[in-house]
């Protein structure tokens, strides 16, 4: 199986300086307003995986809905929304 990670990119020297396994492939990468986490979405997993910056650790893993993409956060980064599909099988 193919090893899935985030990669973090040194953007002045465009190397990639690290790589942070996840358990899934990721979609969408965003960062809290106040800096401190990195958040990141699974479609394959309905997770979102969060990243403490700038050492990325892994602070916790939370199954949403199906699908999620879509992230935003409250100015204050204490609550975060993200979008979730259903999708209805016939």
């Amino acid at each position: 199986m193919k090893r899935r990670s985030q990669d973090v990119i040194d953007v002045e020297k465009m190397e990639n300086i690290k790589s942070v396994p996840t358990d899934g492939a990721i979609h969408d990468v965003y960062v809290t307003p106040d800096g401190k986490y990195l958040w990141s979405t699974s479609k394959v997993y309905s997770s979102v995986y969060i990243h403490s910056l700038p050492d990325l650790e892994k602070v916790g893993r939370v199954q949403v809905g199906q699908h999620p993409e879509w992230d935003t956060f409250t100015p204050d980064s204490k609550t975060g929304y993200i979008g979730t599909v259903f999708m209805q099988q016939d």
